[in-house]
């Protein structure tokens, strides 16, 4: 699953009608619309300065958020680009380096259909800027390589930026590791020879940062050369289920919120307009046990929660892929349950619910309007919203399709 990651983005721009002899003799027969080429609209140094805005949204392409029969037949190609026309698809399983460092599916099959994905929503939406997320992370074993002298920092970045140009991505997301040895010498050389070749390439360069470690194992040297820096709190870090930890904090008393981890890149140097703050469209459940505090935030779990509706009836199973991520439709159904005790915490200025042997931490109108407030506050690019196929994308709570991006479009009015 989707840790603290760091990424890379290109912007494209019109439609060319030819296709390289390259792409064409590779999959020719293998689908009946191959990915077009586009004329690529970038400068190096590219800034979002123009006011916050959702500045990209994922798509998760691994069954993370589908408890709702509804969103499981919702397929990348039928996203609504004209409400998010820069996409990033999140894909952890299936790309890698192989033994030779060679970036590249691990399955032809994989590649074929994600170009084909690809073709369909460019064919519907012309001017949609889509990125890659393989969770590909700058780690241990990558380092070794480097230091062992396996493979080169130039062939490293030569083979991601292959990549992106033989899938005509727009870029790609790289994940920086907190599991790593500080060498700041070898992070500046890696991330200066990949800025070279996607500069040269006309694709744009995102980091992403998680809260591990209180940040310390983030290198500000690698700052300079990005175009976006993607931050989060603590979406992705529920796997202990100790305590009940709500994913996304406006507040805190450290950087595991959405204020202390802005403050916290401020201040070690990051350009305000390359800021964005990862948003997350799903709930977190956990086991609930007995807490006395006046608010249950961070109280004791009893380990990761399973809250399913079927059939709009509440059902408690283990068999869902991440039965701790909620969707939604799902959280609506939560809300609208009276069964269910909703809760407001005015420290950390986000909602929970819970019933006898579950809790939930989400967002509502409240919060969202907290951390769009915040956001404009601190001048940062907006935000990035984690993820599309997990948002009310059927209008099945009742506020309209979308309804939680809608909210982050319209509060920054674009």
């Amino acid at each position: 699953m989707k840790l603290a990651t760091l990424g890379l983005i290109v912007f494209i721009g019109t439609v060319v009608n030819a296709v390289p002899d390259m792409y064409a003799s590779k999959y020719r027969n293998s689908y009946p619309t191959p990915a077009p080429v586009y004329q690529k609209s970038y400068s190096a140094g590219y800034k979002y300065s123009m006011g916050p805005k959702v500045n990209w949204a994922y798509w998760t392409n691994d069954g993370l958020v589908s408890q709702n029969q509804e969103h499981q037949k919702t397929e990348f190609a039928t996203v609504d680009c004209d409400l998010n026309k820069n996409i990033i698809f999140y894909d952890f399983k299936n790309i890698n380096f192989g033994q030779e460092f060679v970036y590249e599916w691990t399955d032809e099959s994989e590649a074929q259909e994600f170009s084909a994905k690809l073709a369909q929503i460019r064919k519907r939406c012309p001017d949609v800027r889509v990125a890659i997320d393989p969770e590909i992370s700058w780690n241990q074993e990558i380092v070794d390589q480097i230091v062992q002298k396996k493979v080169s920092v130039g062939q490293l970045a030569k083979s991601i930026t292959d990549f992106n140009t033989k899938y005509y991505t727009d870029g790609f997301v790289l994940t920086f590791s907190p599991n790593v040895v500080l060498n700041d010498k070898l992070t500046y050389e890696f991330l200066k020879e990949l800025r070279r070749l996607f500069t040269q390439n006309k694709l744009q360069l995102i980091l992403y940062f998680g809260p591990d470690e209180g940040l310390s194992y983030v290198r500000p040297v690698v700052f300079e050369f990005a175009d976006l820096l993607i931050v989060h709190t603590e979406i992705y870090f529920l796997d202990d289920g100790k305590s009940l930890r709500h994913p996304s904090p406006a507040f805190s008393n450290d950087v595991r919120s959405s204020s202390g981890i802005i403050e916290a890149f401020i201040n070690m140097g990051a350009d305000r307009s390359k800021i964005s703050l990862l948003v997350s469209t799903t709930g977190n459940s956990f086991k609930r046990v007995a807490c006395t505090s006046e608010t249950e935030l961070n109280c004791p779990a009893a380990g990761l929660g399973s809250v399913i509706y079927s059939e709009k009836t509440l059902v408690v199973e283990s068999k869902n892929i991440q039965p701790y991520f909620h969707d939604r439709p799902t959280i609506c159904r939560i809300i609208s349950d009276s069964e269910w005790t909703k809760k407001y915490d005015n420290f950390a200025q986000v909602p929970y619910a819970y019933n006898s042997e579950q809790w939930i931490g989400y967002e509502n109108e409240q919060s969202i309007k907290v951390k769009t407030d915040l956001i404009k506050e601190k001048k940062i690019a907006g935000v990035t919203i984690i993820s599309l196929n997990s948002d009310d994308i059927y209008n099945l709570c009742g506020n309209g399709d979308y309804s939680f991006t809608r909210q982050f479009v319209e509060a920054f009015e674009y």
